[in-house]
């Protein structure tokens, strides 16, 4: 069969399917559209975001949409100023934002290749800050598992697993995808908040993106620097060449100076 022979597939790069494009389709009932309610949708094998602006107006967008959100909508002021450079273990990332006229410094290790080092600071369902390490190990091209230990300054006990969180966030993930919930429904006591926040983030992109699409900017530059390195890495491996020597750095992170440092330290 010639591939304009094929009526069937109307997915992103079919003939069927840029054929249909030309057109105007339908794909939802305005009124089941609830104002501040946007909604998942999936047509032609392609997943947009519908929702109802404050004029009243239906709107439909790409679903994958890097800078949705206002930063006031969220409540921040400001975005913090991202350095990002790389170092001997990966990747050291600083974010500055100004808090009452002070200068608040968050730090974050990436550790090549997939190793995140930081500090995740107190919440209402959490009161603890804590010195944070996760591994995020691929299962298949699409799924991945985290191996996370978080500490904290506690009694001397040692290690305790986690108990699970009810329920589970990536239900809940699911559940906010779908359209069925929102973020800002959840109760901001919930342990599972941050994970939700930032499954969402992450898997709202879609599971395997087109990255030549993405817009990135100045608040990206860690992301930007890592996709460089990884980019440089693999293309030595293809070429047969070494990759670099990454080495754990000989000083402890733990004696690194910074603000959420000194609060768990505390």
């Amino acid at each position: 069969m010639e591939p304009f022979q094929d009526f069937a597939h109307t997915g992103l790069g079919t003939l069927a399917g840029q054929f249909i494009r030309h057109f105007w389709q339908p794909v939802m009932v305005s009124e089941d559209l609830e104002p501040m309610r946007p909604k998942r949708i999936l047509v032609l094998g392609q997943y947009f975001t519908a929702y109802r602006g404050e004029d009243g107006a239906p709107h439909l967008v790409q679903d994958a949409c890097a800078h949705r959100v206002s930063t006031d909508e969220i409540g921040l002021s400001q975005l913090p100023v991202i350095d990002a450079s790389e170092s001997d273990y990966g990747i050291l990332r600083k974010g500055r934002r100004a808090d009452d006229g002070n200068n608040v410094t968050r730090t974050a290790h990436i550790m090549m290749p997939n190793v995140l080092f930081t500090v995740t600071p107190a919440s209402n369902a959490d009161p603890g800050w804590n010195l944070h390490i996760a591994w995020r190990v691929p299962i298949d091209d699409e799924t991945m598992a985290s191996f996370i230990l978080a500490v904290r300054k506690g009694g001397g006990g040692g290690l305790v697993r986690r108990p699970a969180t009810n329920p589970d966030p990536n239900d809940i993930t699911e559940e906010v995808l779908a359209g069925r919930l929102r973020v800002q429904d959840l109760d901001p006591d919930y342990r599972g908040l941050f994970n939700v926040q930032d499954n969402v983030a992450l898997a709202g992109q879609g599971r395997i993106t087109d990255r030549s699409k993405d817009r990135l900017g100045q608040s990206d530059k860690g992301v930007i620097l890592l996709r460089q390195l990884w980019e440089r890495e693999m293309k030595a491996i293809h070429q047969g060449r070494p990759i670099k020597d990454w080495r754990r750095p000989a000083e402890s992170f733990l004696d690194i100076q910074s603000r959420e440092m000194d609060l768990v330290k505390s």
